[in-house]
């Protein structure tokens, strides 16, 4: 009985033995690099730089929604190529009660494809599906919208016909801090 113990435990060390010898084979291999995407050109940059900044929902045009009693609020709020959407859209049916939300809120990659679309790959998300149930979205989901920026109002177009219309925030980063202080302003106590 101790020999075929034995026998079990060399068989069990064998295979120890030979997973360590993979494992250090597999560490020295070398690393396979990803293609680097192509630098963005001038009017790519130019489409991500006019929307960068915070942008307040003004009003959604979606076949897909209805428009009877909708309320509808939100913001967009574009950092370099990091984006952030906050939507909700409430209802008010016709005998005064509130109707199923729906909403869309995630962190997505920002870019510009070669049509000078605005493209939104999801990094985390949420939103409601037609049940109105909350779903994640699936990492790396993208969408595509068509930009125009006029004055301090962004339009975003989405292939399907959807409309997103924001307006600007007004930004005063950089002129105070988070108390209100003028920046460079030291407090009353000198530290």
């Amino acid at each position: 009985m101790p020999d075929r113990a034995r026998s079990m435990d060399d068989g069990a060390m064998h295979y120890t033995a030979a997973a360590c010898v993979c494992l250090v084979a597999l560490s020295l291999a070398p690393v396979q690099e990803r293609p680097k995407p192509s630098a963005p050109t001038l009017a790519q940059n130019q489409v991500l730089d006019s929307v960068q900044g915070a942008w307040r929902l003004r009003k959604i045009e979606d076949k897909n929604l209805r428009t009877q009693g909708r309320q509808e609020t939100g913001y967009f709020v574009v950092s370099g190529s990091h984006a952030a959407i906050e939507i909700h859209i409430g209802y008010t049916l016709v005998n005064g009660t509130l109707g199923e939300p729906e909403f869309q809120s995630g962190i997505y990659a920002a870019s510009v494809d070669s049509e000078r679309k605005l493209v939104l790959g999801t990094l985390i998300g949420m939103r409601t599906d037609r049940a109105v149930k909350a779903i994640a979205e699936p990492v790396g989901q993208s969408r595509k919208f068509g930009v125009e920026v006029a004055g301090a109002m962004l339009t975003l177009r989405r292939d399907d016909g959807a409309v997103f219309q924001f307006d600007r925030l007004q930004d005063k980063s950089g002129k105070s801090d988070f108390y209100g202080r003028p920046v460079g302003e030291k407090p009353a106590n000198g530290k």
